[in-house]
Parts: C-alpha cells; structure tokens; sequence
C-alpha cells in the first residue's frame, strides 16, 4: 500500500471493529498499518472481506496475512520483506546513528536481540544465526503483538558515547526515520556552535574540555576520516 491508502486502510479497520464492539487506539490503528502497508491494497482488500465473513474474533495483522496466503503471502514472508527494510536502513546509516523504524515490530525484535548499537561488533559468521533469530521473532511478535517495553527509538553508538559523557543534550532524540514518505533527519547530538565551521583538529585545541570529551557527532568524525585521508 501506499500513504495515500493509509486514509481508506484505517477507515475500513474501523467499520469492522464496530462488528466486534472493539474501539482501536491510535498506537494500535498505526502498528496494524506499520504490519500491513507492505502488502497489496488489492490483497487487503480482500482479506477484509473474507475476515468479515470467517473471523470469530477482531483479527490481529497475523490474521490479515493468513487471509492473504492464498495469493501467496505468509507470516514468513512478512518476516523476510521487514528483514529487508532492517537491512536497508542498517546499510545506509549504520548502527553508528540513533534511527527509528516506521515498522514497530522491527524495533522489537532488534531490541530483543541486544540491540541496535551491538550490530557493529557482530561478526561476519554470527550474521547467519542473528538472521534466523530475527525472522523467528519478528514472526512470533506479529502473532502475538510487541512488548509494552518497545523503545520510542533504537539507540546508535554515537548516543550512548555522548551519554556515558555526560552529554544531556543527545538524550532521546532519534537520528533518523526509516519507513516513511518523507525522512526526516534529527541531529541526536549536542553540537558545539561557536566551534562546529573550524576544522575539527582545531576545535580539540583551542577548546577548554577534555580531548576525550569532545561530543562525538556524524560530522566531526566525517571530518576526521576527510583530513586522515588528505582531502
């Protein structure tokens, strides 16, 4: 689906809780479309209608998507196109940034699985095995639901160094937003003004802090690799 069906989406989920005498939240109105959005309108559609005729109980998404399987879609398919938006946004941005995924279910079983912050120390052979927990538990949390404990956000490396260092600034700002129409990209530490156009070897110097706590951010260690590297 896309955004501009997320209007009709919502709506048509709507008329059927009243079936069921439930009312939905609003977390809840956005996890069923953070579950759902991949698949066809076409194929929602019709897993409304056969659901509105079979369901016993309100459907949870994994319902949806067991109505779906007869045009070929499975929980386990869900699984592998939420690997691959997992994977999208880990390779363009690293676990080095603060990120948030549109797909709760996502930040669930990353935060099940130690983290968003330990994925830079894994090694190549333990990739094999992570994989296979992720699908495992993004399955289990698309039948069941997420944790009430899900993070607002998946926290990067470079916020946990300026936290440790004392940088109130960096908490609780996310870095960047994957999932959405429009990204939005969020500074998610504190930056040092009077000093952020000097060179970065020359804010070291001349500033009163510590060399060990000047606040790691994106740019300043994109400036460093630029001057190691003589551009």
């Amino acid at each position: 689906m896309h955004l501009k069906d997320k209007p009709k989406f919502e709506e048509a989920l709507a008329a059927m809780a009243e079936l069921y005498d439930k009312s939905l939240s609003p977390t809840a109105l956005e996890l069923y479309w953070s579950s759902l959005k991949d698949f066809e309108i076409a194929q929602i559609q019709g897993a409304f209608g056969s659901l509105a005729k079979t369901a016993r109980f309100f459907p949870k998404p994994v319902d949806f998507i067991e109505a779906m399987q007869g045009q070929g879609v499975s929980t386990q398919d869900a699984a592998m196109t939420a690997w691959d938006t997992f994977m999208d946004g880990l390779m363009k941005h690293s676990s080095y940034k603060s990120v948030k995924f549109e797909d709760k279910i996502i930040m669930a079983v990353v935060e099940r699985l130690d983290g968003w912050h330990k994925l830079i120390e894994m090694l190549n052979e333990e990739w094999i095995w992570y994989e296979k927990d992720w699908l495992k538990h993004y399955q289990h949390y698309l039948s069941s639901g997420i944790p009430a404990s899900t993070p607002e956000y998946l926290m990067g490396t470079l916020e946990i160094q300026n936290r440790n260092a004392g940088y109130k600034e960096a908490w609780g700002q996310p870095g960047v937003y994957i999932g959405l129409e429009s990204p939005v990209m969020i500074t998610n530490v504190r930056l040092v003004t009077a000093l952020e156009h000097r060179p970065a070897a020359q804010q070291i110097e001349n500033t009163h802090e510590q060399d060990d706590m000047i606040p790691i951010t994106p740019d300043l260690v994109d400036e460093l690799m630029a001057q190691l590297e003589g551009r």
